[in-house]
């Protein structure tokens, strides 16, 4: 819930679903060379493609990799 938290201003701040964040970070990680991202429907797929017309700043990508480092994830 903690990690949600921040990912929630960073998607606020880009006006875009917590899910495009969660996918644009982990695409512009050098150590992912592919996202598996699982849909539901048309709709779901759409909004999932979009997450490749725009990238995190570094400073919102290293926002999250803080989180994660003080949360002990990864």
């Amino acid at each position: 819930m903690e990690l949600l938290q921040t990912l929630d201003k960073i998607a606020e701040k880009y006006n875009k679903p917590v899910a495009q964040v969660a996918i644009n970070w982990s695409t512009q990680q050098s150590f992912v060379n592919t996202a598996l991202i699982g849909v539901r429907n048309p709709q779901e797929a759409k909004i999932n493609c979009e997450t490749f017309k725009w990238q995190l700043a570094d400073e919102d990508i290293q926002a999250i990799n803080a989180e994660l480092e003080r949360l002990n994830i990864g």
